[in-house]
């Protein structure tokens, strides 16, 4: 085996490494990236359910005052007003 073929053997490996070595990086930036959306998604999910039931049971409630408030003025009275509970910022 002369010099050179050694020194292009060499080479060889060298550049299979470098390449190995860019191609698992990029799959484990790949599998990275796919966890972190997989978590987000896990935190997220039970979040937005739980805000849908929160909206369902808000339209319910103020479905109820609406019905209240027919109520109280086909009595012949005037219902309390509503006042929020919302901080000014």
């Amino acid at each position: 085996m002369d010099a050179s073929a050694a020194v292009w053997g060499v080479i060889g490996v060298v550049g299979g490494a470098i390449i190995t070595g860019i191609v698992q990086l990029i799959v484990s930036k790949a599998d990275y990236t796919q966890k972190i959306q997989e978590t987000c998604i896990a935190l997220i999910t039970p979040l937005q359910n739980r805000i849908e039931e929160l909206d369902t049971e808000l339209k319910d409630w103020k479905n109820w005052a609406e019905r209240l408030v027919k109520q109280v003025k086909k009595l012949g009275q005037e219902p309390v007003p509503f006042i929020s509970s919302k901080k000014d910022s």
